[in-house]
């Protein structure tokens, strides 16, 4: 049996959803999220990709298949300009829940992946009172197409 590794095609297809999705980027634009490595320097609120895991998946007949999981997070802090950071945070985690969250049949090289919303939290961020961190995790698998 070969193994695929599918975490990159996984990454750039969670990627598209989110900088395409017109609710989210209301609230953070696209060239805001990020994959797992960000800018130097960054304009809050922003959003970037957690690690992915993966493990083998093995289903009848379908070699190289992964279940996969991961984080998203969601960075935050009140200013003049925006809500407060909770309030924020909350508000655009909401967003990523709802599309991560039954997910399936997307194509990527070599497969189909399927997610959804596997829990997260809100929280602050370090000892800054006015900025905050959310956490979206989500599990999936890509099933090999050959």
């Amino acid at each position: 049996m070969t193994i695929i590794d599918q975490t990159d095609n996984a990454r750039k297809a969670i990627l598209a959803r989110l900088k395409a999705d017109s609710g989210l980027t209301a609230l953070v634009p696209a060239a805001r999220i990020y994959p797992s490595r960000t800018p130097a320097a960054v304009t809050l609120a922003y959003i970037k990709l957690g690690v992915i895991n993966d493990l083998p998946y093995r289903p009848s007949g379908a070699s190289g298949s992964q279940s996969l999981f991961g984080t998203v997070h969601v960075f935050t802090k009140s200013s003049a300009t925006s809500l407060d950071a909770e309030n924020q945070c909350h508000q655009i985690r909401k967003e990523l829940m709802r599309i991560l969250d039954a997910q399936s049949s997307i194509a990527v090289t070599g497969g189909k992946f399927s997610l959804h919303y596997d829990g997260g939290t809100v929280m602050q961020d370090g000892d800054e009172a006015d900025a905050y961190h959310g956490v979206v995790n989500w599990a999936g698998f890509v099933v090999s197409g050959d």
